[in-house]
């Protein structure tokens, strides 16, 4: 009888101790770049996640100077499962071998394509999988629009001609001579000038870099675009004098708060200033619109964020079973809504409406830009930054000069420093 009672403990035991591992949850640690209020927000969905899966957890862990730790992480064989950070890395990470192939047919067709191609690299595939992204368009003072009797201008030259209004017609109307067309990034600090100059150039049909048939990059100054672009941009400054004094040193906090404060009617970024304009300038002041179109066309600046699969972790099917929950419809609105930090800038799905998530019409335009096709990205270099920063010394330097600028040396100049660099890189066509 003692026998079989101990028989029976020890079977007891063991169906126990196997339920317990087969209960234990795999856990997936991923790392972010933000704030506490960015970490809060991950948190959240995390534990919503782990609702839907309990099997499954997530760490998110918070490192604010991310990319310099996934690089010394990466030397060690120390990554984490996977990471969010800005879409314009995935070449970096591709050509370290940090990341898994993603195949983008496990994924809802509802995802932009513009914004799965900042996943893609040279080989064809897919090295991550899109969670963010925001565009540039135009703020402008409705109110100063309205003063005027001015439409919203649809071309560079009738950008042109507001700014001038705006500057030189005191659309405030306190009779004073106070105010400003346009603020401009002009400073090469962490390459704010290079905002600036990518916008423009897109627009005049132009391009930093040129990807060639052998897949390989060679710099893209060197055409009559660029010329064009810098000279608009020159002339907005010293010949029409519509941009605010200072422009080669303005960084962000300038041009924000140039518009925040009520000295110029028109700036352009991404839709992350929409609560203080409104705080400080009032709703019925302030208008957002696509950028105006130069030759060939509105384009803008996207940026954005990815999730990256360490290519070594043991737990993929893991972190794709949660990327395709973070970029579910339910999860998506939710990174748009959640205060005082939203991950979530704009949806990388086309079937939301982002104006019924926020309610707010100031970020129409935002998301018409990416779904009109008005939104490129930098291309898939291994590294862009170094380039970043030569487009906005650039900049600086057609900024800084009040005479007219030798723009065909300029030019050379600038774009035999991204050749330098792409060779640098190994990536230089020949």
């Amino acid at each position: 009888m003692l026998k079989k009672l101990n028989l029976i403990t020890i079977l007891i035991l063991i169906v126990f101790l196997g339920s317990g591992n087969i209960l234990a949850a795999t856990t997936i640690e991923i790392w972010h770049r933000g704030d506490m209020a960015y970490n809060e927000a991950y948190q959240e969905i995390g534990e919503r996640f782990s609702k839907k899966y309990p099997e499954l957890k997530v760490n998110f862990v918070l490192y604010p100077k991310l990319e310099d730790k996934l690089i010394t992480a990466g030397m060690s064989d120390s990554l984490p499962d996977a990471w969010i950070l800005d879409n314009v890395t995935t070449g970096k990470w591709v050509s370290k071998g940090f990341v898994s192939k993603v195949d983008r047919s496990e994924f809802s067709d509802q995802i932009m394509n513009v914004a799965w191609q900042t996943a893609l690299a040279n080989d064809g595939n897919y090295y991550a999988i899109p969670w963010s992204v925001q565009g540039m368009a135009m703020y402008y003072r409705k109110d100063w629009f309205k003063n005027l009797d001015l439409q919203f201008p649809k071309t560079w030259d009738q950008l042109e001609e507001a700014a001038e209004q705006l500057t030189y017609n005191d659309p405030d109307q306190d009779g004073k001579n106070n105010t400003y067309g346009i603020a401009l990034y002009g400073a090469s600090t962490r390459g704010y000038g290079y905002w600036t100059l990518q916008n423009f150039l897109w627009q005049a049909g132009g391009s930093l870099v040129k990807k060639t048939a052998s897949g390989k990059y060679k710099a893209n100054l060197d055409t009559e675009a660029t010329k064009k672009a810098l000279k608009f941009l020159h002339d907005l400054v010293y010949q029409d004098k519509v941009v605010p004094p200072g422009v080669s040193a303005a960084q962000s906090t300038e041009v924000y708060s140039s518009f925040q404060n009520g000295l110029v009617g028109m700036v352009f970024h991404a839709n992350y200033k929409n609560s203080a304009y409104v705080t400080s300038l009032g709703r019925a002041n302030v208008g957002s619109a696509i950028m105006p179109a130069g030759p060939a066309g509105s384009f803008s600046l996207g940026e954005g964020e990815n999730i990256y699969i360490n290519s070594d972790s043991k737990k993929y099917e893991a972190v794709i079973k949660l990327a395709k929950f973070m970029t579910s419809t339910d999860i998506q609105k939710f990174g748009m809504q959640i205060t005082p930090s939203n991950p979530v800038r704009l949806s990388v799905r086309k079937d939301i409406d982002i104006t019924k998530v926020t309610n707010n019409l100031l970020d129409k335009p935002f998301q018409a830009a990416f779904l009109n096709n008005k939104v490129k990205y930098p291309e898939g270099i291994p590294d862009y930054y170094p380039v970043k920063i030569i487009a906005a010394e650039l900049m600086q330097e057609v900024f800084l000069s009040q005479s007219k600028p030798d723009y065909e040396k300029l030019i050379s100049k600038y774009n035999e420093q991204i050749n330098q660099e792409l060779s640098k890189q190994g990536i230089l066509a020949q």
